[in-house]
């Protein structure tokens, strides 16, 4: 399990002195809205952390899963339950190396519709679910 793209996404963000952006990706057949931040303030709880995704689920902004993503894993804010909620997966199915095969099934799909490159414009769908996200978080772009 490799962030490829969101590596490189998150190399070039640094560049630009960015420190949120965000992407459109569909998983399960659910179409997502991720908001993208390397805030360091951000990333306290996770030392391993290289970002912060916030995903809205069918643009649904008060529907939110947040995700803590290193370099070769996830973390799930919240229980195991809430991803498979989430995503409206069958959790059901408990086999202990199910939810491995799930997360890495989730950083490839996922990972294959992160832009390869930061760009500075983003959809509008995108930049609702940023506003909503820093309303929420009292966040603020010092950029």
């Amino acid at each position: 399990m490799v962030w490829n793209n969101l590596k490189n996404y998150i190399s070039r963000m640094k560049s630009y002195d960015s420190n949120f952006s965000g992407f459109e990706f569909k998983f399960k057949n659910i179409h997502c809205v991720a908001v993208l931040t390397i805030d360091e303030d951000e990333l306290i709880i996770n030392p391993y952390a290289i970002a912060k995704l916030f995903v809205y689920k069918n643009s649904d902004l008060n529907n939110c899963l947040v995700i803590e993503p290193t370099e070769t894993n996830v973390h799930i804010n919240g229980k195991v339950f809430d991803f498979y909620n989430f995503f409206e997966i069958d959790n059901t199915y408990t086999k202990v190396n199910n939810f491995e095969w799930l997360k890495k099934t989730f950083i490839d799909t996922t990972d294959s519709y992160i832009p390869p490159y930061f760009e500075s414009e983003i959809p509008s769908t995108v930049e609702r679910a940023i506003s909503k996200t820093f309303l929420i978080n009292n966040t603020v772009d010092t950029d």
